[in-house]
């Protein structure tokens, strides 16, 4: 029982620098009128406070305003991805590269976007894109950043070299990428170098040493290469970032266990079985938010389940969204 947990780099979400970026650097015959510069500081104002409906109506206000304006596209791509409506996203990025064929990060976006709700060969096309677009001299890191994601789709597809050689090609260029290593460390242990696996799982949490899902695998793969006393710290580590990890209770029980400490590791084996289906349900209710995000109940369900698991902060994202959802309507 492995359990293990991938982590999947998140997007960046607009911030009230980005703004200001993008209003002063538009050329004088690409300067929004008035009225659209109004609508965008109110856009910020609503997006800071977390109100996403709003902010997304404001934004569709100044597009139809200023219809050539590819970064107010750009703008409702990422808007509309956090708010689930991948479709949609999807399609104001396709706006973007209609008015900048050569704008970079779009095709990126549109490969995170096709590859979360599991369409792995459209993904893979986005990203091939993406790095024709950044010519014979890419900046490194984006460059890295492609590469890493090339990697995930071969992996998805099972394709385990082309995998490998991707994840090299991006830490070629950036070595500092702990989420790059822990792909390369379950590429490892889907092969069965287990002590491979642990090399590169410590090469992640050498870069990110609270993050639970590194501190897991290392702790999963010590109690596998027999090290149980070595596994402990790493999974108490994962617990104590996330509580609510199943696969972290279950390994630390046995660990425990395997140690003569039984008493002390059975009430993490007991926990498993709970935290098991509690996160079942949430997958479910993600799935459910993502094929109707529009959808107060869904959101407000998902919310419920974050909160059981402890996970407040998403269980307020939620929560939020299904408010505003529901004083939309």
């Amino acid at each position: 029982m492995s359990l293990s947990v991938s982590v999947m780099r998140g997007a960046p979400w607009l911030s009230g620098s980005f703004l200001l970026l993008l209003l002063a650097c538009q050329p004088r015959t690409e300067e929004p009128p008035a009225e659209v510069r109004m609508l965008l500081w109110e856009f910020q104002d609503a997006h800071s406070l977390g109100s996403f409906v709003y902010a997304l109506a404001l934004l569709d206000s100044a597009t139809a305003l200023t219809p050539a304006l590819a970064r107010l596209h750009f703008m409702r791509g990422e808007l509309l991805t956090k708010l689930y409506r991948f479709e949609e996203a999807d399609e104001a990025f396709a706006e973007v590269l209609r008015h900048s064929p050569r704008h970079l990060g779009v095709e990126y976006r549109r490969g995170n976007n096709a590859f979360f709700v599991g369409q792995t060969r459209r993904a893979s096309g986005h990203y091939f894109s993406e790095w024709a677009l950044l010519g014979p001299s890419p900046d490194a890191g984006a460059a890295s950043r492609v590469w890493a994601q090339i990697g995930r789709v071969y992996a998805r597809l099972g394709v385990v070299d082309s995998a490998r050689m991707a994840y090299e090609r991006s830490l070629s260029r950036d070595t500092e990428q702990p989420e790059v290593w822990l792909w390369m460390a379950e590429l490892a242990e889907d092969g069965g170098s287990l002590k491979e696996a642990l090399s590169h799982a410590e090469e992640a949490i050498a870069l990110d040493s609270a993050n639970a899902g590194y501190r897991y695998l290392a702790g999963a793969l010590q109690y596998r290469l027999s090290n149980p006393a070595k596994a402990i710290p790493h999974l108490k580590a994962a617990i104590q970032a996330e509580p609510w990890h199943a696969g972290a209770h279950y390994n630390l029980g046995r660990s425990l266990v395997a140690l003569g400490r039984a008493g002390e590791g059975a009430p993490h084996l007991e926990a498993t079985d709970s935290l098991q289906v509690l996160q079942a349900d949430i997958v479910l209710a993600t799935f459910a938010v993502r094929q109707s995000p529009e959808g107060a109940r869904e959101w407000a369900v998902l919310a419920g389940l974050y909160e059981r698991a402890g996970r407040m902060e998403e269980a307020r994202s939620a929560y939020s969204m299904a408010r505003q959802l529901l004083s939309s309507n």
